[in-house]
């Protein structure tokens, strides 16, 4: 297996170990040990932010994300960032490159800083997914993140965070963010 360490800023967690089959971290010194051995079906990484409009509440949002996901989602790097370009936010939001909201959503998520960061656990796409909400705020359960932290009054942007929707769109999005600087080379290495 290959050994290598993260330590983050906020949480103070510590990746100790990752291999084909597992991925083990120490946070507040107890090992926790995920299985990865079917990866592609069921990816145990994702990517998300939260938005400038919530960002004053980004502690809240990580701390939601774990009660509500009953501590099966940890972050396992975080960061955070000064707004985004509007080159860098063009490239994270292409696909709705010809959608008539997509200049508003490029204003929107450039208007101040956002708040990188990476979830690990168990199918950690679909169960971050499931804590989101829908992406229309008006729509979101009062149970979810989109339910507790949007501003649907400002529109449908304003959904407070945001979080991929799949494996490729999970490594297109996370080399987006992060670069070696950030995260160990061992990460880019399992996720190339």
């Amino acid at each position: 297996p290959l050994y290598f360490e993260i330590v983050l800023p906020v949480e103070n967690m510590k990746l100790l170990e990752a291999s084909g089959e597992r991925l083990i971290w120490r946070p507040h010194g107890t090992d926790i040990v995920i299985p990865i051995t079917d990866e592609p079906k069921s990816p145990v990484l994702t990517y998300g932010f939260v938005k400038p409009h919530a960002y004053s509440r980004r502690y809240e949002i990580m701390a939601a994300i774990d009660y509500l996901s009953e501590h099966k989602l940890y972050p396992i790097v975080t960061k955070e960032d000064t707004p985004l370009s509007r080159e860098v936010a063009e490239e994270h939001y292409i696909v709705h490159r010809n959608k008539p909201f997509f200049s508003a959503l490029i204003d929107m998520i450039t208007e101040g800083p956002v708040y990188h960061f990476i979830l690990a656990g168990n199918d950690a796409i679909e169960s971050f997914r499931d804590i989101l909400g829908h992406s229309d705020p008006n729509k979101a359960p009062s149970y979810t993140l989109r339910g507790m932290f949007s501003e649907p009054e400002k529109g449908l942007a304003y959904n407070a965070v945001h979080g991929s929707d799949g494996l490729e769109s999970f490594v297109r999005e996370a080399t987006l963010h992060f670069d070696d600087h950030d995260i160990d080379q061992i990460f880019w290495q399992r996720i190339d």
